[in-house]
């Protein structure tokens, strides 16, 4: 083991049965009795996704319904899903709220799930060391050691023992630069770290701290619930000694199937009796050396932090009879979810100072596709408005019919592309004239002064009437609607000039939201304002020429991706589609590309005939237009340019 990685302490947290405690904090009536918390699906009981350790010594699992759960345990509690609009909402929030308790006492975090995240607290232990030499056994209350106590034992007396025992060793074999005495101090830091949720929230969770993620996830759980386990590095092999394979980060499916029957083997033990020419010999050199790696408890993989979602968004299945059949179906939880999106939209907006700029939707219907479009404003109208306008080509039903076809087993919003909102302001605000003033004079940089507009409409010739009194979020609102926005710049251009300048102030540009214009999308094109619409014809004209060469490079920054990740330690799976081998832990993202690409070839093959019919484009463009590469292609395939051509007459 090296000296980086054996100085690095990485700690992963567990919630324990969060969904049962949020449940349990909201009526504490439940407290001590066996407890489930089922899905809205109420068939036979509801499908349980939460037990509580009252139900779990009762026999209940995960894995059944309500009613077989009730059979097994008749005073059991079932409790359904909180929602808002048919979705979980509670623990959500409750996530959030024992994220900020992460944050004191950590920089750097990574919530993997609603309920758990890994923290490296090398820094925080660095820092600790420097004014303190020493952690008491008293320090560690709820900490068992593995090697110095059985795996998965509750004896507490045992525990304090083992404890004891190993914070003597660490003194005799000495504590500077002691990798086991960086392990110490990062269980005393989680320690008072659970102890402040605990205070802060009234959730209980557990811990497990090691020297890198895959081995702190492993010891999270051997002693729940409440506690915390420290896995000293030379204990890994006892930790090792009866692990099955599959319960490894990255072993878990199909690989780690792979590695038992190529290996014929069943634990990690058996794995470490493999020299690293066996296992590159077995399979490719980068997979050969990690698994040799991971047989001794070695893994580099860093914690990324990520404590702001990097994206916002909601879904709902609709199995069986409940699938999406018709437009007035699909059009009410479009709205649904679009109001459940702009509300966490706008918490997110005041929280962490930051707008979304992209709106993906995503459906199962005979398979799974998502295709995305500009989010120009945060109002759930017109974000329903846009997602309807981005689903339909989903639908082959006759556009007369009410009919949905083929029919939605899955239905999903989400927004992401944030940028900082503070910055989108001086952009917006950095090419304006700070003289420039409304028809009464009042200069633009006298926000608190300004009076609320109402009413916009957008005008070449005069600058914008004012109406109503001003609120102190006035800036806020006047940048929230990109429409507003383009209205209030209308108004304001006098020349040409200004009017060319204006358009560089852009909350997004116009390669963010189709980095390839050949294969654009005429719905999203339609969608786009008028200045993008601008860049766009002009970026189609000068690219026509090498159309088949754009084509080509859009694959680039894909390669690019899988090249820089193929670098890392993680081992890689060989994808069906393009013969390429891709880590594990983006593999599922690598298959939602494929895919995308699926839908983009298809979706571009015909051009829809309702374009013709709603667009006009000056002669002068089209007559610039040159045939060659482009009209080639096009017996190919009908690509954007389609969308722009003059309809007969």
């Amino acid at each position: 083991m090296n000296c980086t990685a054996n100085q690095r302490v990485i700690a992963l947290v567990d919630m324990d049965c969060f969904f049962c405690q949020v449940e349990t904090r909201l009526d504490t009536s439940l407290k001590g009795k066996p407890l489930a918390v089922v899905q809205y699906n109420q068939w036979k009981g509801g499908g349980i996704i939460a037990v509580n350790y009252e139900a779990r010594d009762r026999g209940v699992t995960r894995f059944m319904r309500g009613d077989e759960a009730k059979e097994k345990c008749p005073e059991i509690v079932l409790v359904s899903v909180p929602t808002v609009r048919g979705k979980a909402d509670l623990t959500k929030n409750a996530g959030e709220e024992v994220a900020k308790v992460f944050s004191e006492f950590c920089e750097c975090v990574q919530r993997a799930s609603i309920d758990e995240a890994f923290l490296d607290l090398s820094k925080e232990v660095q820092e600790y060391i420097k004014t303190n030499k020493e952690v008491k056994p008293q320090e560690l209350a709820n900490t068992f050691i593995v090697g110095h106590c059985n795996l998965g034992s509750k004896n507490e007396e045992e525990r304090a023992m083992g404890v004891a025992e190993w914070l003597k060793l660490i003194e005799s074999d000495g504590r500077n630069e002691n990798p086991n005495f960086l392990l110490a101090v990062g269980g005393l830091i989680v320690e008072k770290m659970r102890s402040k949720i605990f205070e802060k929230t009234g959730f209980h969770c557990s811990a497990g701290i090691a020297h890198n993620k895959i081995l702190a996830k492993l010891t999270a759980g051997l002693h729940k619930p409440q506690k915390q386990t420290i896995l000293p590095h030379d204990s890994v092999p006892e930790l090792y000694e009866t692990l099955p394979i599959h319960k490894v980060r990255n072993l878990g499916g199909k690989f780690g199937k792979q590695v038992c029957q190529k290996l014929a083997i069943s634990t990690m033990s058996e794995l470490y009796g493999f020299t690293l020419n066996d296992l590159q010999q077995k399979f490719d050199d980068k997979t050969g050396h990690w698994l040799f790696n991971i047989a001794r408890g070695i893994d580099l993989e860093p914690v990324t932090p990520r404590l702001r979602p990097e994206s916002v968004g909601c879904s709902k299945n609709f199995t069986g009879l409940n699938q999406l059949t018709t437009k007035a179906k699909v059009e009410h939880w479009i709205k649904e979810m679009a109001c459940e999106i702009s509300e966490r939209l706008q918490k997110d907006l005041e929280k962490n100072k930051r707008r979304a700029k992209l709106l993906t939707v995503s459906v199962y219907q005979e398979s799974a596709t998502s295709k995305c479009g500009p989010l120009n404003s945060y109002d759930a109208n017109k974000i329903a408005t846009d997602a309807m306008q981005i689903i339909k080509k989903f639908n082959t039903a006759p556009a007369d019919s009410d009919v949905w076809r083929p029919s939605i087993k899955l239905l999903g919003l989400s927004a992401s592309k944030f940028t900082d909102e503070v910055s989108s302001i001086e952009k917006f605000l950095k090419g304006r004239n700070p003289e420039m003033s409304q028809k009464d004079g009042t200069p633009l940089n006298a926000i608190d002064e300004t009076q609320e507009r109402t009413n916009v409409t957008p005008s070449t010739s005069r600058a914008v009437e004012i109406q109503s009194a001003v609120k102190t979020s006035f800036i806020l609102n006047y940048l929230q609607s990109r429409q507003d926005k383009m209205a209030v710049e209308a108004s304001k251009r006098e020349t040409k000039e200004e009017e060319e300048e204006s358009d560089g102030n852009e909350w997004v540009s116009l390669s963010e939201l189709i980095p390839d214009v050949n294969q654009a999308e005429a719905d999203v094109v339609d969608m786009l304002p008028e200045p993008l619409k601008r860049k766009f014809r002009e970026r189609l004209n000068s690219n026509s020429k090498n159309l088949s060469e754009s084509e080509s490079s859009a694959a680039r920054p894909m390669d690019r991706f899988l090249e820089s990740n193929l670098e890392s330690q993680c081992p890689s799976e060989t994808c069906n589609e393009c013969g390429k081998k891709i880590p594990l832990n983006v593999f599922l993202e690598h298959l939602d590309y494929h895919v995308a690409l699926k839908l983009s070839s298809e979706i571009n093959a015909v051009a829809p005939a309702s374009v013709k019919k709603k667009t006009v484009i000056e002669n002068d463009v089209c007559n610039k237009r040159k045939k060659g590469s482009i009209e080639a292609n096009s017996k190919k395939m009908k690509s954007i340019t389609a969308f722009f051509a003059v309809a007969p007459k």
